[in-house]
């Protein structure tokens, strides 16, 4: 990953203590993903989902996330992707978001910590925002000092 320029952390840039998250996909579902469907919505083989609450096909929405991931992983050889080996895509380049370990694991910071709207917000902030509690604690403990 690192040789493909995955070399600092999507959030803040560092390179220390890098780690890989899975950005679409954690190993733990990927035995109940319909990996047909996605191969065929991006091979642009089909425009219809299966809604498990109406129970039948419909339209996919303009902004369902299936979108997301296509124009995210461009690149990716859909066409050769086999939907019965879903690792060639769960581990690849394309599902991995190198995060230091502060934005990946790190309490009030970590991806596995905070939900999407929250978490995400930390690679948009305005210079100076107080995030999270810790970095008060350490602007405070700077001040004393």
């Amino acid at each position: 990953m690192k040789a493909s320029g995955y070399d600092a952390c999507s959030i803040c840039g560092d390179k220390e203590k890098l780690e890989f998250h899975h950005r679409f996909f954690e190993w733990a579902y990927q035995l109940v993903i319909d990996w047909q469907w996605i191969k065929d919505v991006a091979t642009n083989k089909t425009d219809v989902l299966f809604s498990h609450k109406l129970q039948c096909p419909v339209p996919i929405p303009k902004k369902h996330p299936i979108w997301d991931l296509i124009k995210l992983t461009q690149g990716f050889d859909w066409e050769a992707f086999d939907v019965n080996d879903p690792t060639s895509f769960v581990d690849s380049e394309y599902n991995q978001l190198p995060l230091c370990e502060l934005h990946h694991r790190g309490q009030n910071h970590g991806r596995h910590e905070e939900s999407d709207p929250i978490w995400n917000v930390q690679g948009f902030l305005i210079r100076g925002f107080i995030y999270s509690p810790d970095e008060l604690k350490a602007l405070h403990a700077q001040e004393v000092s």
